[in-house]
């Protein structure tokens, strides 16, 4: 009997949050201690098992920034001893640490739950809480925020027992294992890829929307009617230097060089087809959307095969097509499920799909299908019991039994992958993970202006005579501005707590272009660019589908 081959792609991302020699958000250290660098230790577990891990190279910047002694908001109220914080400290404590999904990382602790419902005034809560509250608030949400295998480690264990009266050396255990978790990331990782159980992917350095940097009008390919920017911007050398600088970053950090490139939320566009083939890339993924978009009225299981582009004699490059509704099951759905119902669920699934292709194609096809997985590894997990430990480990155990499935790398796939003429392409509609569109990054006022706003200021970093030292600092921070969570969060599509930092962060890095060319910042950029949506109760870290 033939295996349907499953690819499994667990997606690392974090923008760049640094800000004058800050993190202006703690996501980078928090999700490292509670989600990164446990993903990999269940992996560990289980020897059948093969997947690939995609870096976003700002992710490994950051965490060499933290190893450095870079400090985000969090961190530094944390370290605080609780009886010299000042009122104002104490102000931002309750208003930063209970920012953690309710259900799972702070109901279940009795005295975590006490010290939240305290405060829901919040100036009652700086008035009334004694030194002991503030200590045993930094501890707890530091110590929320590490993941479940770490947490059987003993001295981790014997806090959440103790739950109140925490010491100053307590707190201390607890940042330390957070910063023990960043000093591990590239090790654990290295390591499964060493064994031969793991392939390592990047995304381009600053998780730019790729087909948009290089052009903007391709997002009309997939919406026609989209609303777009005053101007056009087209950057292709951007584009490459992302590509190129990511590359390298990667390599330093892992001693080799990845064979493929997951772009950021799975944007593609010929364009950037030619570029990766052009920088030697093996393969890239995105999603089924993109294909139906394509090739229109093709059935579900056309787009299990992997499918070859090529152009202008340039070196062919392997297209996946992400299964988007067995990806989100994971990122969205069986967060509500019994671990093992969702497991069994998910396989149940995959055998539907193995019976799908072969009553349309024959048995034979299975040595070419594959079923892509992909999405955020660290985003859906605070939301499961348990921050998916029990799911993961069900899912790999049957996974690794099951005679009609078998786990592959991307890579794996390309080494011995064939592909018939039904399977070649020499021309793809533009589109991401997330409807096959661009629509979450351009065509809302808010985001063209930002578009526009990155336009002027990446002209004037074009055209203005500076020294090299001066043209190379501006061009850091319109790499950096070029980044998909800024657009993101523009519009009115999403709404959560701190999602005004991200305004703030853009307009900071173009401000310092202005301000290295020694021009007047447009007024533009000296006020927020995101309008006010009102206080969101709803805790989300997200930043893409997943």
């Amino acid at each position: 009997m033939k295996p349907l081959r499953i690819a499994l792609l667990w997606h690392h991302h974090q923008p760049y949050y640094t800000v004058d020699d800050r993190f202006a958000l703690p996501w980078v250290r928090l999700h490292a201690a509670k989600d990164y660098v446990d993903l990999a230790l269940i992996h560990q577990s289980h020897p059948e098992i093969r997947c690939t891990y995609n870096i976003v190279p700002s992710l490994l910047l950051q965490i060499q920034e933290y190893l450095k002694g870079t400090e985000d908001e969090v961190l530094t109220l944390s370290k605080v001893q609780a009886h010299e914080l000042t009122r104002e400290q104490k102000r931002r404590v309750v208003e930063l640490f209970f920012l953690c999904h309710h259900e799972t990382m702070l109901d279940p602790h009795e005295r975590y739950r006490d010290l939240y419902v305290r405060s829901r005034d919040p100036e009652a809560a700086v008035n009334s809480f004694r030194h002991e509250d503030w200590r045993d608030l930094q501890v707890w949400y530091n110590l929320t925020w590490i993941g479940p295998v770490t947490r059987e480690s003993e001295h981790i264990r014997r806090l959440f027992a103790k739950g109140s009266l925490f010491s100053e050396g307590d707190k201390k255990t607890v940042l330390s294992q957070h910063m023990l978790a960043l000093h591990s990331f590239v090790p654990v990782l290295k390591q499964l890829y060493e064994s031969g159980r793991a392939d390592l992917s990047m995304t381009p350095l600053y998780h730019p929307i790729l087909p948009l940097v290089m052009d903007t009008d391709v997002a009309r390919q997939a919406t026609p009617d989209t609303s777009m920017p005053a101007h056009r911007y087209r950057q292709e050398q951007d584009a490459e230097w992302q590509v190129r600088r990511g590359e390298q970053i990667f390599a330093d950090a892992f001693g080799c060089s990845p064979r493929g490139v997951w772009c950021s939320e799975g944007s593609v566009s010929m364009d950037v087809m030619r570029l990766l083939s052009s920088c030697g890339f093996a393969w890239t993924a995105t999603d089924e959307h993109v294909l139906r978009n394509t090739k229109s009225g093709r059935s579900r299981t056309h787009a299990c095969f992997p499918h070859s582009v090529q152009e202008d004699r340039r070196q062919p490059i392997t297209v996946f097509f992400r299964d988007h509704g067995l990806s989100d099951a994971i990122g969205f759905e069986y967060r509500h499920w019994e671990p093992d119902h969702a497991a069994h669920d998910f396989v149940r699934r995959l055998h539907s799909l193995r019976a799908e292709i072969v009553h349309e194609h024959g048995e034979h096809a299975l040595d070419d299908a594959v079923v892509p997985i992909i999405l955020d590894g660290e985003n859906c997990w605070e939301f499961y019991r348990d921050n998916g430990r029990p799911f993961l480990h069900a899912l790999y155990s049957l996974l690794a039994h099951d005679e009609q499935l078998t786990t592959v790398t991307f890579t794996d796939v390309c080494a011995s992958q064939t592909y018939s003429p039904d399977h070649t392409l020499d021309d793809l509609v533009a589109g991401s993970w997330i409807h096959g569109t661009f629509s979450l990054w351009i065509g809302h006022q808010e985001k063209n202006a930002a578009w526009d706003a990155l336009y002027a200021a990446r002209t004037l970093a074009g055209t203005k005579r500076v020294t090299k030292q001066q043209w190379r600092a501006a061009m850091e921070h319109i790499y950096i501005a070029e980044g998909s969570d800024w657009f993101w969060w523009y519009g009115d599509d999403h709404n959560a707590p701190l999602r005004e930092v991200f305004d703030e962060i853009f307009r900071y890095h173009l401000r310092n272009v202005y301000e290295l060319y020694d021009e007047e910042v447009p007024s533009s950029l000296e006020r927020p660019m995101m309008k006010a949506r009102g206080t969101s109760t709803t805790y989300s870290t997200m930043h893409g589908s997943g």
